[in-house]
């Protein structure tokens, strides 16, 4: 794995302040902004006079770690704990079949090389560790994106004709390779899926991302166990809503949707790192003032437990992404959570276990 690619497809998949912490734990100094800090480091590697065989290793590890865990919509589907062991066994004997996306990887291949590839979604990789075992699925998936424009790159004429505008935008199409994961965990009666998240997609291309991964993983688990459909109803992530925001000291809430008894809807948001919105005087005067509230949208944060080690301050989020139609259901559905801003396994770990401590009630 060549050292520019690897920096390279780390620029191109994270904003540059969890690049930082990623650099910074595999012990490169920082720069100001992405591209000069990629070519400082390179340079410096290149001069040889330190030998950065250490540090290239382990970023290496730590960007192969980040694919596994970097801006994730999680679903969880129960399964026997007895059957989940029994399968890992059978998988890890399973040969990862040849695909192109091995060609590079962990490094993503090129836009034109995505468009030519035949594998919409391919396994890649298998990752085994004392609590869990990691299926890598890599796919090819055609979408677009609202992007900022940079003016001052634009011709002459160009700049002219838009300076009037204070910003520009467009929308950009390209082919884009997604490392979505599932999880068996050896200790836990679920199979975790984990869709890809680091362009922005909508919640429907989100759902079908994810039935795309599940019914890659039900094929493989039919062939190796010989049961059709293991994972079947994602476990519902509703309840954790009001769970999370009834927590009071639990991570800073940072968004919040709900409606009162009277039925008016509410969404409140704070400004990020400014504290918790639950002990912010308007809500708690509000919050007094009705009997009740319903809340079917929320955004927890949590300082990174390593961050400070770092000299970044990391918020991780999670998101429970409800919509207030589900409030007049008879079943209210959630059925994915959105983790953000994780760079490492143990920022991911921490912010996992939460989850399944209010979810469960550590009951698993």
């Amino acid at each position: 794995m060549h050292l520019e690619s690897l920096l390279t497809a780390l620029r191109n998949r994270v904003p540059f302040s969890t690049m930082s912490a990623i650099l910074k734990l595999s012990g490169f100094s920082i720069s100001q902004g992405a591209g000069k800090t990629v070519d400082k480091i390179i340079k410096e590697v290149d001069e040889g006079k330190e030998d950065y065989a250490s540090e290239i290793e382990k970023l290496k590890q730590q960007y192969h770690d980040h694919l596994l865990v970097s801006e994730k919509a999680i679903r969880f589907f129960r399964a026997d704990k007895d059957r989940i062991t029994k399968l890992t066994n059978l998988i890890t004997k399973n040969e990862v079949k040849n695909s192109d996306f091995l060609t590079l990887y962990p490094i993503p291949l090129s836009e034109e090389q995505l468009s030519k590839t035949e594998y919409k979604i391919s396994l890649v990789d298998l990752v085994e560790s004392e609590q869990s075992l990691s299926l890598v699925y890599c796919s090819s998936r055609f979408i677009q994106e609202r992007v900022k424009i940079d003016t001052s790159e634009l011709n002459p004429e160009a700049k002219k004709e838009l300076n009037s505008y204070d910003e520009v935008y467009g929308i950009k199409k390209y082919f884009y390779q997604f490392f979505d994961i599932v999880v068996l965990w050896k200790d836990k009666p679920f199979i975790e899926v984990r869709v890809d998240l680091t362009r922005d997609i909508s919640w429907q291309d989100r759902r079908k991302y994810a039935l795309e991964v599940v019914g890659e993983f039900n094929k493989l688990t039919e062939k190796v166990l010989g049961v059709k459909s293991l994972l079947k109803d994602p476990v519902n992530f509703f309840p954790l809503i009001k769970k999370l925001y009834d927590a009071k000291g639990e991570g800073k809430v940072g968004e919040l949707a709900f409606t009162t008894d009277e039925g008016s809807i509410k969404n409140e948001k704070m400004r990020a790192g400014m504290g918790d919105l639950r002990d912010e005087t308007y809500h708690k005067a509000g919050r007094a003032a009705v009997d009740d509230i319903c809340p079917y949208r929320i955004a927890v944060l949590w300082d990174s437990p390593i961050s400070e080690t770092l000299s970044i301050k990391n918020y991780l989020e999670v998101f429970l992404q409800g919509n207030c139609r589900s409030l007049s259901s008879q079943n209210q559905v959630l059925e994915d959570v959105i983790i953000k801003k994780c760079s490492f396994l143990e920022e991911y770990k921490f912010v996992f276990d939460k989850i399944n401590k209010y979810l469960w009630n550590n009951n698993v």
